[in-house]
C-alpha cells in the first residue's frame, strides 16, 4: 500500500471513530473515499480495514443502502462490488454535515475535481470550446464511468457519449444542442453506441442519476437532465404550479356550471 492511501485510511480511521459513524454511515464513507469496493474486502477479517465490517452486518446494510438508491452493484465474474451513487453522496453530505464535517466535504470535493480535470483535459482542450459544456460535462463525468460492468465496452468512446449528454442540456439548447445521427457522425461513432449508451444511462438508469429526456419533434433533438439537479427542481415546481393551475381551473369551472345550474332552477 502507497503512502497516500495509508494516510487516507488512517484519516478514514480517525473520523469514523471520533464521529462515532453507524455501520451504515461507515459503508457510503468509504465508498465515497476509496470508489468502489468489492465485498470481500468490506468483510475481510484477516486483513481487517478501518471500514470491515461483519459479513451479517455488511449484508444487512448493504441491502438498505441498494433499496434505496445509495448505493449500487455491479457483478464481475464472481465478484460483487459496489460504488457510492448521486443520491448516496447526497445522504452522506448531510450525515457529514450534522457531523460538522462541512470543510472536510469541500476539501474532498475539490480534490476530486482537481483529479478529474487533469484526468479530462487533454479531452476538453480538444473537444470542448464552451466553459457552460465544460462544467456540464465534468459534473457527468465524475459519476458517468466505465468501471460499470454495463458499459466497459464503451471505455474507448465514454467521454464522447458523455458529451453528448452534455451539449444536450435544455439550458445550451439551441445554441449547441445536436441530433443522434449528427453527433456520431460528427465524431465517427457508431449509431448503436449512443443508443445502446442512452439505455443504460437514461431508461435503465444504472447510475441512479434519474435523468429527464425532452423531445424537441421539429428538430429531431433530445435534451436531458437529471432530476436532482437544480435545474431539474426548478422544471419540476413549473410542472407541478401548472398542474395545480390547472386543477384549480377544473374546479372554477364546477363551480361556475353548479352556480348556473342553481340559477336556472330559481
Amino acid at each position: 500500500m502507497g503512502k497516500e492511501i495509508n494516510e487516507k485510511l488512517e484519516n478514514f480511521r480517525n473520523i469514523v471513530i471520533e464521529k462515532d459513524f453507524s455501520s451504515r454511515e461507515k459503508i457510503l464513507f468509504a465508498l465515497y473515499e476509496f470508489g468502489r469496493i468489492k465485498r470481500k474486502t468490506f468483510v475481510d477479517i484477516e486483513k481487517p480495514l478501518p471500514y470491515c465490517l461483519t459479513k451479517n452486518t455488511f449484508d444487512r446494510h448493504i441491502k438498505k443502502l441498494i433499496e434505496d438508491q445509495s448505493v449500487k452493484i455491479d457483478y464481475e465474474r464472481q465478484d460483487h462490488i459496489y460504488s457510492i451513487t448521486e443520491s448516496g453522496i447526497i445522504k452522506l453530505k448531510g450525515i457529514l454535515e450534522n457531523l460538522n464535517l462541512d470543510t472536510y466535504i469541500m476539501d474532498m470535493e475539490e480534490k476530486k475535481l482537481d483529479n478529474l480535470i487533469e484526468e479530462k483535459s487533454e479531452f476538453i482542450s480538444k473537444y470542448i470550446f464552451d466553459d457552460d459544456i465544460v462544467l456540464e460535462f465534468l459534473e457527468l463525468a465524475s459519476t458517468i464511468k466505465a468501471s460499470s460492468s454495463n458499459l466497459h465496452d464503451l471505455k474507448p468512446k465514454l467521454d464522447f457519449l458523455i458529451l453528448y449528454l452534455a451539449v444536450n442540456h435544455p439550458k445550451l439548447y439551441p445554441r449547441h444542442s445536436i441530433s443522434e445521427e449528427d453527433f456520431y457522425k460528427k465524431f465517427n461513432l457508431k449509431d448503436w453506441e449512443i443508443k445502446y449508451f442512452i439505455q443504460k444511462v437514461i431508461e435503465e438508469d444504472i447510475y441512479h442519476l434519474s435523468f429527464i429526456k425532452i423531445f424537441v419533434k421539429d428538430k429531431d433533438i433530445n435534451l436531458f437532465f437529471m432530476e436532482k439537479s437544480q435545474y431539474g427542481i426548478i422544471f419540476e415546481s413549473t410542472i407541478n404550479s401548472h398542474l395545480k393551475n390547472f386543477i384549480y381551473l377544473i374546479f372554477l369551472e364546477k363551480i361556475e356550471y353548479n352556480l348556473e345550474s342553481h340559477r336556472q332552477v330559481y
